[in-house]
């Protein structure tokens, strides 16, 4: 497993008038960098779905986003639409 604490990682550009929070960062090295599978729980507003778009940006080869309901992954698939993603996918958890 690599860690991930010591390694130089520039996260992409926040949306005009916004930052990223420690966190958003965190997932986004995570996707990048890492290895292996990472779940993001945060309150509703929080930017999940937002860091999830912006996330699935910077994954390589083949990887799925779950969602908990269908409802969201709908509206995941919707934000994601007209973005080259290569192998990834966004499903409803109970699709996988």
């Amino acid at each position: 497993m690599t860690d991930l604490n010591n390694t130089a990682f520039t996260p992409p550009a926040a949306p005009k008038g916004r930052s990223w929070s420690k966190y958003q960062v965190d997932v986004f090295k995570f996707v990048a960098q890492g290895e292996g599978n990472a779940l993001v729980n945060a309150v509703a507003g929080s930017g999940k779905s937002t860091t999830i778009v912006e996330a699935m940006k910077l994954a390589q080869g083949e990887s799925i986003f779950l969602a908990f309901n269908k409802a969201i992954a709908d509206e995941l698939k919707r934000k994601v639409e007209n973005i080259e993603l290569g192998g990834m996918s966004a499903k409803e958890l109970q699709e996988f």
